[in-house]
């Protein structure tokens, strides 16, 4: 699909015979932004894709924000085109060749050729080999060039749910302290980190992204704000920027993102008060965890990370519940079924003995699960204030609508918003305008 946002997306389906969700991931860029978006607002997109509604992607993802601009060509690889000639009969497009701004084929490492997009025509690359020019290989092209598509191209494919934001700060701070770029303090070295960045790249990505990225000299929000704005949805590429240059690769860096056991980095000096500071933390932490409490409590309780928790309990022999690592098909499929019955996250996590994380992120594959789940909240939500204004009229018949409203003011208002019919049914009948006032 040569949209990342496809209206025509049910239209598709239909004549295809695919699922509007198979085509979204496997047949468009869309799983390229999956990683770096909220996954209740990459879930919403996906609904309002599917269902035809306006999903209103690039003010989600927070493009347009970003200030990287859009790629205007479709692109394809010469090389790639002889192979699908021979393969199947016909050049198509490849959409690892339409991610922002890659400029080489990360298989072939040929150069990229670029047509106009046609918004209301259906566009193919050239049909015949004649058509597609050989560009030279990337002997000439730069390695970082090469390393991006390749990079973005993992991205893509990986199909990644959401990652925590301040696991990845924590990862980022941690690749910035060995590599000499945080101050004693733990702070970023702003003005040096962003420089370094800079000439890493200049040459190397096209202008309008050059400016996106380190056009404002005098503010220099990139790349400090990936560290203190770690909730904002930032532009993937502007994280495969900084991952390239912190970890060298995508894979590497999310080994470093699943293993980070190490709170945020610290001053490797420490003051006599922070010591103390140190001590009494330690204190709090080792009392909640010998009198039961769980180790996300503890922490939470002596205001340390989960990873500074978890290494001073083992230093003391506190035993800790450790939690289940990967889940396997029964486990998962166990999970889904718990889900279907509406049970809580939290509740199935304890039961399975895994992170509620875990849960969670079987629950994004379930798109449906998650609308059905929704449903049930909201008719035992219904259920529940139906019931508390049943049983105030039926304590207080002579009740008026006024006095309703004033005494059961939540119930009220909810049943006004989402169950208006019902509530006006059994609410007493209103008084007349002219009788209203004639007892004041």
């Amino acid at each position: 699909m040569t949209s990342m946002f496809p209206s025509y997306l049910t239209h598709l389906s239909q004549y295809s015979g695919i699922s509007a969700h198979e085509l979204l991931n496997q047949h468009s860029t869309l799983p390229y932004f999956r990683p770096f978006i909220r996954s209740e607002v990459y879930s919403q997109t996906v609904e309002a894709l599917v269902s035809t509604a306006n999903s209103d992607g690039f003010a989600k993802f927070s493009l347009l924000a970003n200030r990287v601009p859009e790629q205007k060509l479709l692109l394809y690889c010469p090389d790639c085109a002889m192979t699908d000639l021979q393969k199947v009969g016909v050049v198509y497009w490849h959409r690892e060749h339409q991610l922002p701004w890659v400029n080489v084929c990360s298989i072939h490492s040929s150069r990229l050729v670029g047509i106009a997009r046609k918004r209301k025509t259906f566009v193919l690359p050239p049909q015949t080999s004649k058509c597609t020019p050989k560009t030279e290989k990337t002997k000439l092209v730069e390695e970082r060039i090469h390393t991006l598509a390749v990079e973005s191209t993992r991205l893509l494919y990986s199909n990644h749910a959401e990652m925590d934001p301040e696991r990845v700060k924590a990862t980022y701070l941690h690749a910035l302290k060995i590599k000499g770029l945080l101050t004693l303090e733990g702070s970023v070295k702003q003005i040096i980190w962003n420089q370094t960045l800079e000439r890493l790249w200049c040459d190397l990505i096209p202008k309008k992204v050059y400016s996106a990225l380190f056009g404002n000299k005098k503010f220099r929000p990139f790349p400090t704000n990936l560290i203190y704005q770690p909730k904002a949805q930032h532009h993937p590429m502007k994280h495969l920027v900084v991952i390239l240059h912190l970890f060298g690769s995508f894979e590497k860096f999310l080994d470093a993102y699943r293993n980070l056991e190490l709170p945020h980095p610290e001053s490797p000096i420490p003051t006599r008060e922070a010591n103390e500071t140190t001590d009494k933390k330690v204190s709090i932490l080792l009392s909640r965890l010998t009198s039961g409490d769980s180790l996300r409590q503890a922490a939470r309780a002596a205001k340390v990370s989960v990873g500074f928790a978890k290494s001073t309990a083992l230093q003391n022999s506190i035993e800790i519940e450790r939690r289940a690592q990967r889940l396997f098909g029964g486990e998962r499929k166990q999970i889904k079924d718990m889900l279907l019955a509406g049970i809580k996250t939290q509740e199935i996590a304890h039961a399975m003995e895994c992170s509620v994380g875990a849960v969670e992120q079987i629950l994004t594959q379930f798109p449906e699960i998650r609308r059905l789940r929704e449903r049930l909240r909201f008719y035992q939500k219904r259920h529940s204030n139906r019931q508390r204004l049943t049983t105030y009229l039926k304590e207080n018949p002579d009740a008026t609508r006024g006095e309703v409203k004033n005494n059961e003011s939540a119930a009220y208002y909810w049943c006004y918003k989402h169950d208006n019919e019902w509530l006006y049914q059994t609410l007493p009948n209103e008084i007349p305008r002219t009788e209203r006032y004639k007892n004041k």
